[in-house]
């Protein structure tokens, strides 16, 4: 059986949002962000995964480095996949430390067929009639994003820009 995949970058043109802070306990959000998965996107912890996290206790600042992937079904055919990646240090004494979150997000659409005519189907169902489906999933994925970055910077006590 062999498929047809279309993936759509929900944050198009770019590829992600990136959050930027200075501040007191950077090291908190890789804390928090698995329950804040839960909460905004409805997924459970089977759909989550720490794909890496590294901490550096040789030097001071200490550094950190952490990979999320969620992936929440949407459909039969559509998945959204959320990417997150948070880097940074804190300092031991003061827990004054950085943090870089980027946050990466698109929607995973495939088609399974079996001959020629199955996939030409296929391609004009997309078009048709999937299209719009396919742009409500990406318009709502954007907004669990932003309120998960929202989420965090308040947990933080990021100030929000003018």
């Amino acid at each position: 059986m062999q498929s047809i995949k279309i993936i759509d970058g929900i944050f198009a043109p770019d590829d992600r949002i990136v959050l930027n802070f200075k501040g007191y306990e950077p090291v908190k959000v890789c804390e928090i962000i698995g329950p804040m998965f839960e909460s905004i996107l409805q997924v459970e912890a089977k759909d989550m995964f720490e794909r890496l996290f590294k901490w550096d206790i040789t030097d001071d600042p200490r550094s950190f480095y952490n990979f999320w992937t969620v992936n929440k079904e949407l459909d039969k055919w559509s998945t959204l996949v959320v990417k997150v990646v948070i880097q940074g240090e804190q300092h031991t004494k003061t827990k004054m430390g950085k943090i870089r979150i980027e946050f990466y997000g698109y929607i995973e659409t495939e088609y399974n067929y079996a001959n020629f005519l199955q996939r030409a189907l296929w391609l004009l169902y997309n078009r048709i009639f999937y299209y719009k489906q396919r742009r409500m999933y990406m318009e709502r994925g954007k907004e669990w994003l932003f309120k998960l970055r929202g989420r965090i910077m308040s947990a933080i006590k990021m100030p929000k820009a003018p």
